[in-house]
Formats: structure tokens, sequence, C-alpha cells
């Protein structure tokens, strides 16, 4: 794979796996992953990378955005076919290593619909080494220059997304989800273990005034990134600071 020229904008690759996407970004180093799909998605996500000229031994680190099966599944198979560094937040890493889920919402907080939604979805991730855990605002100058970790909690304790500056792209997991393209919506309360955190990390996110946005379920946003996740928080009763 050619190595990155200096001065090129950092590339992000949404690559699907079919549960939850994951994403690419080619460094000269090789190859930082974020996320890894769920359980059985290996193939779908070599195949995908090799769409783009990357093979599963260009991968050096994987970002784990959140500890769900759909984003950690295909992790421990991933660990088999190559030995990258795996950087988690501190906080859902205890769950990876375990192949746990976080806890999911209070089911007596939750509508029925929810409450079988959370009931049906008790699927496992095989356990997973953490190479490296990270806490908000952690440097990460190896994957970008200016890479950094943002704490995004609520749908998960640990959950972080990836900021990419030079090119003003937020990688986000499930802080929120993009299913209807004319708009994004908060991930689902079933496995959201504190909605109001989830608000004030939607908040956060859009505090970076972030062109584009890559999120778990949904295609990325390569624009209006900002304006969408401000509507979001009008929806919802929220303000957007004029920072944000």
């Amino acid at each position: 794979m050619p190595a990155q020229q200096a001065g090129v904008s950092t590339r992000v690759l949404a690559i699907p796996t079919g549960l939850a996407n994951a994403y690419a970004i080619p460094s000269p180093d090789g190859v930082t992953l974020v996320d890894t799909g769920g359980p059985g998605c290996l193939g779908r996500l070599r195949g995908a990378l090799r769409r783009h000229g990357i093979a599963l031994s260009d991968v050096r680190r994987v970002v784990i955005t959140h500890a769900h099966v759909d984003h950690t599944g295909s992790l421990a198979a991933l660990l088999d076919a190559c030995d990258p560094v795996v950087i988690a937040h501190a906080l859902d890493a205890p769950f990876v290593r375990t192949g746990t889920n976080p806890p999911f919402a209070e089911p007596t907080s939750l509508g029925m619909f929810d409450r079988l939604m959370a009931r049906l979805s008790s699927a496992s991730a095989a356990p997973a080494r953490v190479d490296r855990e990270v806490d908000h605002d952690e440097p990460l100058d190896e994957i970008a220059p200016g890479a950094r970790v943002v704490h995004l909690p609520g749908h998960t304790p640990g959950q972080i997304g990836l900021w990419l500056p030079d090119r003003r792209f937020l990688i986000a997991g499930d802080a929120a989800h993009h299913l209807l393209l004319w708009r994004l919506s908060l991930p689902f309360a079933a496995f959201t273990s504190d909605m109001e955190q989830a608000l004030a990390s939607v908040e956060r996110a859009a505090s970076l005034t972030p062109l584009g946005l890559g999120l778990g379920h949904g295609p990325p946003l390569h624009s209006l990134a900002t304006t969408k996740l401000r509507q979001l928080l009008r929806r919802h009763g929220r303000v957007p600071t004029a920072s944000s």
C-alpha cells in the first residue's frame, strides 16, 4: 500500500460489515481500523478492505468505539489473523476482554418495544485483548496528525469517537444513528445505558463542528454533519450553544 503523502488530508474509508460499519484510516505505517463488525464478519471485513487495496496484514491498530457485540464481535478473529494494537476506553475495555456487553438500559425505563429488543439481544463476542486504555482528549497522532479521542458516553459508559481535525471528520460509534437519510436519530433506547448522557455526547460531538461524521449504523456524512447534529439536539429540546 503506498504511503500517505505529506500534506494530504487523512482518508477515511467506510467498511460495511453487515451488522455495523467499520472504518479504515490509511497512514504511512499501515492502517487503523475502527471497530470490526459483529461475530462472523471477518470475511466481509477482509473483502471490503481488499477492494480498497488493503490486506488484513496492513492493519496496525484497532480502535474500538464501544464494547457492544456488533462492533467487537470479529475482533478476536481479526487478532488471530494479524497482530494490531487494540485501543479502547478504560470503562469499556473490561467488556471487550470478557466478550460481554456493557449494561443496557434499565428495563423499567423502557416501552414495550424497547424491552422486547433488549430481551432478544443476548449475543456475546469472543473475549479479546485490549492493549491500550484511553480517555477523553488523548492524542493519537500515530493514526493521523492531531487525531484524538473524544469520550462520547451514554450509549455505553466508555464509548469513544475518533476526531480527525485535518479533515474535520468524527468517527462516533453509536453516538447517533443515520438510518433515515435526511436526519440523524439517537441510538436505540434498549441498548443505551443513559440517554441523558447520550444527548450530552451529541452536544460534545456538535461542539467540534465536524464536516463529516462516520457512525456505526447508516451511511457516513461527508458534509452537513454539524447541521444534522444540531437538528437532532433541537428535536430533543436541547438548544445548541454558540460553540456547537
